[in-house]
Protein backbone atom coordinates (compact mmCIF):
# COMPACT_ATOMS: atom_id res chain seq x y z
CA UNK A 1 0.00 0.00 0.00
CA UNK A 2 1.40 3.63 -0.83
CA UNK A 3 2.21 5.58 2.04
CA UNK A 4 2.21 9.53 2.65
CA UNK A 5 4.74 10.74 5.62
CA UNK A 6 4.18 14.40 6.65
CA UNK A 7 6.53 15.96 9.31
CA UNK A 8 7.62 19.33 10.34
CA UNK A 9 10.89 20.63 9.11
CA UNK A 10 12.29 19.72 12.77
CA UNK A 11 11.12 16.33 12.34
CA UNK A 12 8.71 16.35 14.40
CA UNK A 13 5.17 15.20 14.75
CA UNK A 14 5.48 12.66 12.25
CA UNK A 15 2.16 11.70 10.79
CA UNK A 16 1.67 8.64 8.40
CA UNK A 17 -1.33 8.26 5.90
CA UNK A 18 -2.08 4.85 4.12
CA UNK A 19 -3.78 5.25 0.79
CA UNK A 20 -6.17 2.72 0.26
CA UNK A 21 -7.21 2.03 -3.31
CA UNK A 22 -11.17 2.19 -3.56
CA UNK A 23 -12.75 -0.08 -6.20
CA UNK A 24 -15.25 1.31 -8.49
CA UNK A 25 -18.69 0.08 -7.28
CA UNK A 26 -21.19 -0.51 -10.01
CA UNK A 27 -24.79 1.46 -9.07
CA UNK A 28 -28.06 0.86 -10.20
CA UNK A 29 -30.11 3.51 -12.24
CA UNK A 30 -33.23 3.83 -13.98
CA UNK A 31 -35.17 6.14 -15.37
CA UNK A 32 -38.96 6.41 -16.80
CA UNK A 33 -40.17 8.30 -19.82
CA UNK A 34 -43.79 8.84 -20.87
CA UNK A 35 -45.12 9.20 -24.24
CA UNK A 36 -48.83 8.63 -25.65
CA UNK A 37 -49.70 7.09 -22.06
CA UNK A 38 -47.54 4.94 -21.56
CA UNK A 39 -44.02 4.60 -19.56
CA UNK A 40 -40.72 2.74 -20.27
CA UNK A 41 -38.46 2.51 -17.97
CA UNK A 42 -34.87 2.31 -18.87
CA UNK A 43 -32.44 0.38 -16.35
CA UNK A 44 -28.64 0.18 -16.65
CA UNK A 45 -25.46 0.46 -13.93
CA UNK A 46 -22.97 2.47 -14.13
CA UNK A 47 -20.47 4.43 -11.58
CA UNK A 48 -21.73 7.41 -10.56
CA UNK A 49 -21.12 9.67 -12.76
CA UNK A 50 -23.69 12.56 -13.26
CA UNK A 51 -25.66 11.91 -16.71
CA UNK A 52 -24.82 14.39 -20.02
CA UNK A 53 -27.15 17.06 -21.17
CA UNK A 54 -28.16 14.81 -24.36
CA UNK A 55 -28.87 11.96 -22.09
CA UNK A 56 -32.88 12.59 -21.36
CA UNK A 57 -33.79 14.43 -24.77
CA UNK A 58 -32.10 11.13 -27.06
CA UNK A 59 -34.00 8.53 -24.44
CA UNK A 60 -37.60 10.72 -24.47
CA UNK A 61 -36.91 10.74 -28.31
CA UNK A 62 -36.87 6.92 -28.69
CA UNK A 63 -39.79 6.27 -26.32
CA UNK A 64 -41.75 8.76 -28.71
CA UNK A 65 -40.83 6.56 -31.46
CA UNK A 66 -41.68 3.13 -29.85
CA UNK A 67 -45.01 4.52 -28.72
CA UNK A 68 -45.81 5.29 -32.37
CA UNK A 69 -48.68 3.47 -33.89
CA UNK A 70 -48.59 1.30 -36.97
CA UNK A 71 -49.68 3.60 -40.00
CA UNK A 72 -48.40 6.29 -37.85
CA UNK A 73 -47.89 8.48 -41.17
CA UNK A 74 -51.17 7.72 -42.33
CA UNK A 75 -49.08 6.36 -45.70
CA UNK A 76 -49.28 2.65 -44.36
CA UNK A 77 -46.00 3.44 -42.17
CA UNK A 78 -44.66 0.29 -40.01
CA UNK A 79 -44.21 0.68 -35.90
CA UNK A 80 -40.64 1.37 -34.98
CA UNK A 81 -38.50 -1.82 -34.45
CA UNK A 82 -37.53 -1.92 -31.13
CA UNK A 83 -34.17 -3.92 -31.96
CA UNK A 84 -33.45 -1.14 -33.75
CA UNK A 85 -33.75 1.48 -30.77
CA UNK A 86 -31.80 -0.80 -28.76
CA UNK A 87 -29.02 -0.81 -31.83
CA UNK A 88 -29.04 3.27 -32.05
CA UNK A 89 -29.13 3.62 -28.17
CA UNK A 90 -25.76 1.36 -27.82
CA UNK A 91 -24.23 2.86 -30.58
CA UNK A 92 -24.66 6.29 -29.96
CA UNK A 93 -23.95 6.22 -26.43
CA UNK A 94 -20.61 5.29 -27.68
CA UNK A 95 -19.97 7.87 -29.18
CA UNK A 96 -21.37 10.87 -27.21
CA UNK A 97 -19.14 12.86 -25.14
CA UNK A 98 -20.53 14.80 -21.74
CA UNK A 99 -21.24 18.10 -23.55
CA UNK A 100 -21.85 16.85 -26.91
CA UNK A 101 -25.60 17.89 -28.36
CA UNK A 102 -28.91 15.71 -28.61
CA UNK A 103 -29.80 15.02 -31.92
CA UNK A 104 -33.36 15.09 -33.13
CA UNK A 105 -34.72 11.53 -33.09
CA UNK A 106 -36.50 11.06 -36.75
CA UNK A 107 -38.83 7.87 -37.70
CA UNK A 108 -38.81 6.51 -41.09
CA UNK A 109 -41.53 4.84 -41.89
CA UNK A 110 -39.62 1.42 -42.92
CA UNK A 111 -39.61 1.11 -39.28
CA UNK A 112 -36.00 2.35 -38.57
CA UNK A 113 -34.97 5.79 -37.11
CA UNK A 114 -32.66 8.67 -37.88
CA UNK A 115 -30.61 10.89 -35.55
CA UNK A 116 -29.80 14.27 -36.97
CA UNK A 117 -28.06 17.21 -36.23
CA UNK A 118 -27.94 20.71 -38.12
CA UNK A 119 -25.74 23.18 -36.18
CA UNK A 120 -22.83 24.88 -36.83
CA UNK A 121 -23.12 24.77 -40.48
CA UNK A 122 -23.10 20.92 -40.65
CA UNK A 123 -25.68 18.32 -41.43
CA UNK A 124 -25.46 15.62 -39.40
CA UNK A 125 -27.70 12.45 -40.29
CA UNK A 126 -27.43 8.94 -38.79
CA UNK A 127 -29.36 6.37 -39.95
CA UNK A 128 -30.46 2.96 -37.94
CA UNK A 129 -33.19 1.30 -40.45
CA UNK A 130 -34.28 -2.88 -40.02
CA UNK A 131 -32.04 -4.85 -41.59
CA UNK A 132 -29.82 -2.80 -42.94
CA UNK A 133 -26.36 -1.51 -41.94
CA UNK A 134 -26.21 1.69 -40.12
CA UNK A 135 -24.69 5.01 -41.78
CA UNK A 136 -24.44 8.49 -41.47
CA UNK A 137 -24.06 11.51 -44.06
CA UNK A 138 -22.22 14.63 -43.75
CA UNK A 139 -23.06 17.54 -45.38
CA UNK A 140 -20.82 20.71 -44.14
CA UNK A 141 -23.29 23.54 -45.54
CA UNK A 142 -20.04 25.96 -45.84
CA UNK A 143 -17.86 24.14 -48.50
CA UNK A 144 -20.83 21.91 -49.75
CA UNK A 145 -18.76 18.96 -49.55
CA UNK A 146 -20.98 15.63 -49.07
CA UNK A 147 -19.76 12.32 -47.36
CA UNK A 148 -21.36 9.26 -46.61
CA UNK A 149 -20.03 6.40 -44.45
CA UNK A 150 -21.06 2.87 -42.91
CA UNK A 151 -21.07 2.31 -39.11
CA UNK A 152 -19.11 1.11 -37.14
CA UNK A 153 -16.46 1.37 -39.01
CA UNK A 154 -16.49 5.38 -40.15
CA UNK A 155 -17.69 5.79 -35.82
CA UNK A 156 -13.97 7.28 -35.34
CA UNK A 157 -14.68 9.99 -38.35
CA UNK A 158 -18.52 10.63 -36.93
CA UNK A 159 -17.23 11.17 -33.20
CA UNK A 160 -14.92 13.81 -34.57
CA UNK A 161 -17.88 15.26 -36.57
CA UNK A 162 -20.08 15.51 -33.48
CA UNK A 163 -16.76 16.83 -31.47
CA UNK A 164 -17.16 20.01 -34.08
CA UNK A 165 -21.25 20.38 -33.40
CA UNK A 166 -20.59 21.27 -29.58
Amino acid sequence: MPRIQYSKRDGTDLVEYVLKRQEPVLLPRKRVYYSRGEAYTIEWEEFGQPLPAWFDPLMQGFVDLLTLPPDWNSYGAGAIDQETVVEAMNLINGLLGPTSPAPRVVPLSSGGLQLEWHRKGIDLEVVFDRDDQPFYSCRNRATGEDSEHELPEGSALLRSIIGKLE
